[in-house]
């Protein structure tokens, strides 16, 4: 067997094993869009959490800090 022959059996079962019981446990299916708006909400939140925590550890300057909050807004 090859890598690629092993890879693909791991994914398969990682797949199988994994993933399709746990969404098969879960009950209605979001649609694509409101996973993608949850999912962009959550790494903007996650960011400006990062830059608070990094702010107030004295590790982010207030030129960087007002860089990053305009760059999450332009995200938003």
């Amino acid at each position: 067997m090859s890598l690629s022959d092993h890879l693909t059996a791991a994914d398969e079962w990682l797949l199988d094993r994994v993933f399709q019981p746990i969404s098969d446990r879960s009950g209605e299916k979001p649609s694509a869009f409101d996973l993608g708006l949850s999912l962009q909400l959550g790494a903007v939140v996650f960011d400006l959490a990062a830059d608070v925590a990094l702010f107030g550890a004295g590790l982010l300057g207030i030129g960087n800090g007002i860089y990053d909050g305009l760059s999450s807004a332009g995200g938003v």
